[in-house]
């Protein structure tokens, strides 16, 4: 449609979108028997979330943690199961400040009463594999694939380290395959970085290792993301070097890899991420020591 030369405006679309209240239900099952008439065998998982310049929808809009990084305006968290090609089966508005992990036991539920699935690959973040999901979604017979946090990695082995070890994915019959990334690190990490590569930039000598970021603009880059639990953080868009950054490496991991490579850190501040941050990371850089 056109609105050019259509006889309708943005309030006729949304007068239209009204008239889906109290029918959703019935639509998702309608669509998801003739889109899907064979079931699905893996269920993606993910939550975004939407913020509002204004007040936002009378009891749903929250001040929450904004995947925006617009902490300082409200929002709705937007849950969304697809199948393995991105195909939506399931979409559901939520509380702006509801937690990641409070989520997942809802959706198994609506998914096995509105659409019958019995059997499937759940797929889903870290930040919803807490013991209580996984043990929810192992009562129900379904299997999943997430990615585990370092204190539940820890609970394997022997303090964490195993020897003999394999990691393998195995495919049958006509799969999809999701990859992400699975770091190990060797028995003899230095405070999670591997010992060649701290000795190959000892071999160097530098004296000064910067901190890269823009001074001008630091683009979706935060420095306040990169603190806390790793497999909580959010992946950002690096838009100058076309990848998107895990956040990984926070400051304070850097400085410990240049105390170990025995360099000074340059640390820089970016004057698009507002005067209180830049002040904020001077004063978590001086408490580092």
């Amino acid at each position: 449609m056109d609105q050019a030369t259509e006889d309708f405006d943005e309030d006729d679309l949304y007068a239209a979108m009204d008239q889906l209240t109290g029918r959703w239900v019935g639509m998702e099952k309608q669509l998801y028997t003739q889109g899907f008439p064979q079931g699905v065998s893996l269920v993606l998982y993910d939550l975004t979330s939407v913020y509002f310049e204004g007040e936002g929808p009378a009891g749903i809009s929250r001040y929450g943690h904004s995947r925006d990084h617009r902490f300082d305006r409200p929002q709705i968290i937007l849950a969304v199961a697809a199948d393995a090609q991105g195909v939506p089966l399931h979409l559901e508005v939520l509380r702006g400040n509801r937690g990641d992990t409070t989520t997942l036991q809802g959706l198994l539920t609506t998914l096995r009463r509105r659409f019958g699935i019995q059997e499937a690959v759940f797929v889903f973040d870290g930040g919803m594999s807490r013991k209580v999901n996984l043990a929810a979604v192992e009562a129900l017979g379904l299997k999943y694939v997430t990615r585990l946090g370092a204190t539940t990695l820890e609970q394997f082995g022997n303090g964490g380290q195993c020897d003999g070890v394999v990691f393998e994915v195995r495919v049958e019959g006509q799969n999809c395959v999701w990859a992400d990334k699975l770091s190990l690190l060797p028995a003899d990490h230095r405070k999670s970085w591997r010992p060649d590569i701290i000795e190959a930039i000892k071999d160097v000598h530098p004296k000064v290792i910067r901190w890269g970021g823009s001074v001008c603009d630091a683009g979706a880059y935060r420095w306040k993301n990169g603190i806390g639990d790793r497999d909580a953080r959010t992946p950002f868009p690096n838009k100058v070097w076309g990848r998107i950054d895990s956040d990984d490496v926070g400051i304070d991991a850097f400085c410990q890899f240049c105390e170990l490579v025995e360099a000074q850190p340059l640390v820089c501040l970016s004057c698009s991420d507002e005067p209180q941050s830049a002040a904020d990371l001077v004063q978590s850089s001086l408490s580092l020591g």
